[in-house]
């Protein structure tokens, strides 16, 4: 999004771009992984426990709160999720990898993403998306899963 210059252009993409039917999903997601990856190996009880241990344990508890909803996506069009390829940025590649999942290239769906992203965080977000701030639930349950 950042390529194209025009705010009209950008206006008239995400206004064109709509999830209110059966065919896609949109899903954006406030996760804030990384200050809260440094939050938790800033705490006392876990100065000990590496990052990568954090970082999937922090992935695999995303998955689950998503999980049911990525299922029934595939399910409509008769596959599993571990069928589906998904297409991500780098930011997403390792929790794909870390639960499990099957990455593909980047493509067209990862520039809708793009999209979709941008716009997000503009407030113009495309009719249909689901907006979930997983923020508090995941720092809460990554600690307590830590620390037990």
């Amino acid at each position: 999004m950042s390529d194209m210059k025009q705010k009209r252009r950008r206006r008239d993409i995400i206004g064109r771009i709509n999830f209110n039917d059966n065919k896609s999903i949109a899903l954006c997601i406030r996760i804030d992984r990384n200050p809260i990856i440094y939050r938790t190996k800033q705490m006392r009880r876990l100065r000990n426990t590496s990052e990568g241990k954090i970082r999937k344990t922090y992935h695999c508890i995303l998955f689950h709160i998503l999980k049911d909803k990525m299922e029934s996506f595939a399910f409509r069009y008769g596959m599993t999720l571990a069928d589906v390829p998904f297409q991500c940025d780098s930011d997403c590649r390792n929790f794909i990898r870390d639960v499990g999942l099957k990455s593909e290239l980047e493509g067209s769906a990862h520039v809708i993403a793009d999209y979709i992203a941008w716009a997000n965080n503009t407030g113009r977000e495309p009719r249909g998306v689901y907006s979930l701030d997983l923020v508090s639930d995941l720092e809460d349950i990554l600690v307590r899963r830590l620390i037990r």
